[in-house]
């Protein structure tokens, strides 16, 4: 199972996803199928809601939705909404509780948590989804991608739910999954990717932005100990630049390319 940092850096790198890459086109597609599986299923009530299997984790744990989720019984509702879950894992969790467990594994130990953030940079994206029966996409990590996983698990497992880091992983793709749904589908016409402005609405916008707070919130930590001595040293700028941001983006707090590539230097390069 060991691999060595070398090893780590070269299965998990990828090159920085934006406007003419070819990941943006892959994705496009692959959200489009998802959007249409999911609206095709059949809908419960929200006090029986039908379950819907979209994968099984090596320890029989299942991922899977029901349908339909709250949202259906807002007074604006949201009738194509699911309620995403990994066994009885992250049940009733919401973002802050993501969130908030993101920034504790930066303090554990700091490269296994970039690694983790590399890999939810790479499920925001769909570079670790696999086509699967002709028209049903779903994340498949390939066995290399598996093993960086799986040794993160070994020496840090403790610090994961039920289902450890790949459950968590699939977790953020079936949350990113309806995020997609809510943004894409909602009104019940085709989606519109074609948009740059609103291409990455939804899952990606929504898995970055744990890219975000978790690395700035350990940025701001570490800044913290460091001025601890003479605490008027400390740089709020960043925390309450960070605030601003959440607030105008209305929960979203996604990263900027220059941001990932400061953070992530060995793991996600120019293409």
């Amino acid at each position: 199972m060991s691999l060595t940092p070398d090893e780590m850096i070269n299965a998990l790198s990828v090159s920085i996803i934006k406007g003419g890459h070819p990941q943006t086109n892959i994705l496009e597609d692959q959200r489009k199928m998802r959007l249409k599986e999911a609206v095709g299923w059949e809908s419960g009530t929200p006090q029986d809601p039908k379950k819907y299997i979209v994968n099984t984790l090596p320890d029989g744990i299942e991922v899977y939705f029901l349908k339909p989720g709250k949202e259906v019984s807002r007074k604006k509702p949201n009738i194509y909404d699911l309620t995403p879950k990994v066994g009885e894992s992250y049940a009733n969790a919401q973002f802050s509780d993501i969130w908030i467990h993101l920034s504790r594994l930066s303090f554990i130990e700091f490269e296994p948590f970039k690694q983790i953030m590399v890999l939810i940079y790479r499920n925001a994206y769909h570079v670790d989804h696999r086509i699967i029966d002709a028209d049903k996409v779903r994340y498949r990590p390939t066995e290399n991608i598996l093993r960086c996983i799986r040794l993160i698990e070994s020496t840090h497992g403790y610090a994961f739910a039920p289902g450890g880091l790949l459950g968590l992983l699939n977790f953020l793709d079936v949350l990113g999954w309806n995020e997609d749904l809510k943004y894409h589908a909602n009104k019940g016409g085709p989606p519109d990717y074609y948009n740059s402005k609103n291409f990455k609405a939804g899952r990606i916008n929504t898995l970055t932005t744990c890219i975000k707070l978790a690395s700035e919130v350990h940025r701001f930590v570490n800044d913290a100990i460091k001025n601890k001595e003479d605490l008027t040293k400390l740089d709020l700028s960043k925390i309450f630049g960070l605030c601003q941001q959440f607030s105008r983006g209305r929960g979203i707090c996604a990263p900027t390319n220059k941001e990932i590539l400061e953070w992530f230097p060995a793991y996600i390069r120019e293409g």
